[in-house]
């Protein structure tokens, strides 16, 4: 059934111009309070702000006021670094000496004897380079000689490893230059010259084997109750 309206269409127009003046004005209303509410939020957080920034001036004052009680304590620290720098840098990186040492003892066989015994380390002192053009002994024995001959290291005074000494054989100096290669701390482990000595029935064979010493690890002052740095000696 459909409604008919009897009143004059003057009244109609007025009575819609109303409905829609109430939905726009609760529109606005909605926007209004909406706008409020984000204004309040906005206001909240710059006032946390303002009053965070005021603490921290605040802090920033007092602790400026008492910076110069603490001057001589900044001082002190300066010159405990300064002093602790001068010491690594006068000490080095010298090498791990009782390793190596007892590297060279746990790998010494039977049947070889130690005649000489030269380590030399310069604190600072750079890795010796390559050769390109350098070769191991033309008269060593091949019991002696590595299968793939590589260029030797030139080793410079103040970074290097010399050992002499005497065996019953070349494959026994041979197996204690392996066993010195293992030996951490040491590189570019080879044989200098063996010469056998005596006759048919007794022979000796005299060697020299030499090595590049590397950097041990950077000094660490001791600290009370600790013991300090092994390598240096």
């Amino acid at each position: 059934m459909k409604n008919i309206s009897l009143l004059p269409p003057e009244i109609r127009a007025r009575q819609e111009a109303r409905r829609k003046s109430r939905v726009l004005l609760l529109g606005s209303t909605a926007v209004l309070a909406l706008f409020l509410v984000v204004y309040g939020s906005l206001f909240a957080i710059a006032w946390q702000a303002q009053a965070e920034l005021r603490g921290l001036r605040t802090e920033r004052e007092a602790l400026q006021r008492e910076l110069p009680a603490y001057q001589q304590y900044i001082s002190i620290q300066q010159q405990v670094e300064h002093t602790d720098k001068l010491l690594k840098d006068a000490m080095g990186r010298s090498p791990d000496w009782a390793s190596i040492l007892t590297g060279l003892g746990l790998h010494i066989p039977e049947g070889v004897w130690l005649t000489d015994l030269a380590l030399a380390y310069k604190a600072g002192e750079e890795v010796p380079e390559v050769s390109p053009g350098g070769s191991l002994p033309s008269n060593l024995p091949p019991a002696l000689r590595p299968e793939v001959e590589e260029p030797r290291v030139k080793l410079g005074v103040g970074s290097e490893l010399t050992v002499r000494g005497a065996a019953k054989s070349h494959a026994l100096v041979a197996e204690w230059l392996n066993g010195i290669r293992q030996v951490p701390g040491l590189s570019d482990v080879f044989c200098q010259f063996a010469s056998a000595e005596g006759d048919s029935e007794k022979t000796t064979i005299r060697f020299e084997i030499k090595a590049v010493l590397q950097p041990g690890a950077p000094y660490q002052p001791p600290v009370e109750g600790v013991t300090g740095n092994a390598g240096a000696i």
